[in-house]
């Protein structure tokens, strides 16, 4: 009884919250003449879908720069975006912190006032009321905000090295352990605390190579390698660079 209670309160409470959507349909669907009618039609009465026509045959140019601008502000916004949320994600440059908090302060900015500095840009490059103008004024206001995501969504990807490997001739020299040294240290001043490596399980002398640079066995991963060749997952806890 108690479930059903909860499950009527529920659906009473999705319908309150979804009931402007239906109005905003049924009010598109009904005639000019009937938009006063007093008390309103709960429902289409005489639906129609003139207004639904008339946007299509009227709008549909403006629609279109609108969809021009929206996706090449998005496309723009990406191809900036993306690299520079990876960069302070993973890369961690000097003063990534301090551009990060002026990236958050961007957003606090006015747009009046931006559009002001535009306009007189604008003026002398000839660009105003332009797609390409509307592209980079829309780019310049959202490409601070997606920096912002894709560092918190970078973030939380685990850092990987597809593969390290040394040619035959060059084996036997030191040179992978110094790889291996190199690339702790590098982790260690990203602040990673761990690493984890998956070497074949048939992979005797790779095995030994990872056990004396202080990796242990963590997981066994059947057939990970095309779905035939088992793995072996490795492990090496890391201490911070000032340890």
């Amino acid at each position: 009884m108690r479930s059903r209670v909860k499950t009527g309160i529920a659906l009473l409470l999705t319908a309150i919250m979804l009931f402007p959507v239906y109005w905003m349909i049924n009010v598109s669907l009904t005639k000019d003449t009937d938009m006063r009618h007093d008390p309103p039609h709960l429902f289409p009465v005489h639906g129609t879908l003139e207004g639904y026509s008339a946007v299509l045959h009227q709008q549909i140019p403006y629609l279109g720069t609108s969809f021009l601008v929206g996706l090449g502000t998005v496309a723009l916004t990406l191809v900036i975006s993306a690299p520079a949320g990876y960069s302070l994600a993973k890369l961690r440059p000097r003063g990534g912190g301090l551009l990060s908090f002026v990236l958050l302060m961007a957003q606090m900015i006015p747009g009046i006032i931006m559009a002001m500095g535009f306009y007189a840009i604008y003026l002398r490059l000839g660009v105003l009321n332009s797609a390409a103008g509307l592209v980079l004024a829309d780019s310049t206001i959202a490409v601070p905000f997606g920096v912002l995501i894709f560092t918190a969504f970078m973030s939380g990807l685990p850092s990987e090295l597809l593969l390290l490997a040394v040619h035959r001739n060059h084996r036997r020299r030191g040179v992978a352990t110094a790889l291996m040294d190199w690339l702790d240290g590098t982790l260690r001043m990203a602040g990673i605390v761990s690493v984890q490596v998956e070497v074949r399980a048939t992979n005797a002398v790779a095995q030994a190579f990872y056990a004396k640079l202080g990796y242990r066995r963590a997981k066994a991963m059947p057939h990970y390698y095309q779905g035939i060749e088992d793995a072996w997952m490795l492990v090496k806890e890391l201490r911070p660079a000032d340890a």
